[in-house]
């Protein structure tokens, strides 16, 4: 086929090429006004992988630090099992990294809170877990008990946000 017939194809087929390409402009904008919900979603599964096993790693540190105050020893030799309270915190450390750059990268460009929040509360959860494990390497029960309660509503922070955005 030559050139002409080309354009004898498309200028027979225009309305059905304009559609195709406001088609794809719409499927672009959706695409790109939703990253934001992308992003939150991805955080949150990440977030719903770890929590269990971090969740485990605060009662651990709770019934170390109840077993410690009660026979006034160490925390830490009270671990039933530091390795794996160690390999989870590593663990989750590695995946909070990712997660939280997913969502700073966007955050000013999107304007999305519910991003903003999920990544400023990721980043109190990372806190406190650095601060829960600094207790308990001071093997002090009283300083664990303290910093065992604002871990657990941190983690419940992070679940609000995620129940919430899977609601909309």
């Amino acid at each position: 086929m030559d050139l002409t017939g080309w354009k004898r194809v498309v200028l027979a087929n225009k309305g059905a090429l304009i559609g195709l390409l406001v088609s794809a402009l719409t499927a672009s904008g959706w695409w790109l006004a939703t990253g934001g919900e992308r992003r939150v979603d991805a955080a949150c599964s990440a977030w719903l992988e770890h929590r269990l096993d971090l969740r485990d790693v605060v009662s651990e540190y709770d019934e170390a630090a109840g077993r410690a105050k009660g026979s006034g020893a160490d925390v830490r030799d009270e671990l039933n099992n530091p390795d794996s309270v160690t390999a989870v915190l590593a663990k989750w450390t590695a995946a909070s990294r990712g997660v939280r750059r997913s969502l700073e990268g966007s955050i000013e460009d999107s304007g999305d809170t519910t991003e903003e929040s999920l990544h400023f509360f990721l980043g109190l959860v990372d806190e406190q877990l650095g601060l829960l494990d600094k207790a308990v390497a001071t093997g002090d029960s009283i300083a664990v008990a303290a910093e065992l309660d604002e871990a657990s509503a941190r983690f419940q922070a992070v679940d609000d946000i995620c129940l919430a955005a899977a609601r909309t």
